[in-house]
């Protein structure tokens, strides 16, 4: 069963080693550079409208953020743990935005 909550600071350290294991992959998001804990902090945390994350077993298995753009519209940053992936994290994570998520999506 998993859990969505809001992002803590506490977070940061395993959200980074999440993206930046699927920034080192390639190919498959728009970031090049990796993240430190502070930068992603400041970014996802900080930044996002909503940021939320997934758990499996009281471990982060991914999280995702929304950050306003503008004119009522959202981007959304979508991250699970490709190292040790966990079926449902990502869909989780879309159900718990819906609910948060400041316009309707």
């Amino acid at each position: 069963m998993f859990k969505v909550r809001p992002i803590s600071k506490k977070d940061a350290h395993e959200c980074a080693r999440i993206i930046n294991y699927t920034i080192r992959q390639g190919g498959t998001t728009a970031y090049e550079e990796e993240y430190s804990v502070d930068d992603f902090d400041a970014h996802y945390r900080e930044e996002a409208v909503v940021c939320l994350v997934v758990l499996d077993s009281d471990v982060v298995v991914g999280f995702q953020g929304m950050f306003d753009i503008g004119e009522g519209v959202l981007s959304i940053s979508s991250f699970t743990d490709q190292e040790n992936p966990v079926s449902g994290a990502g869909r989780a994570l879309i159900q718990g935005s819906i609910k948060k998520a400041p316009v309707r999506l």
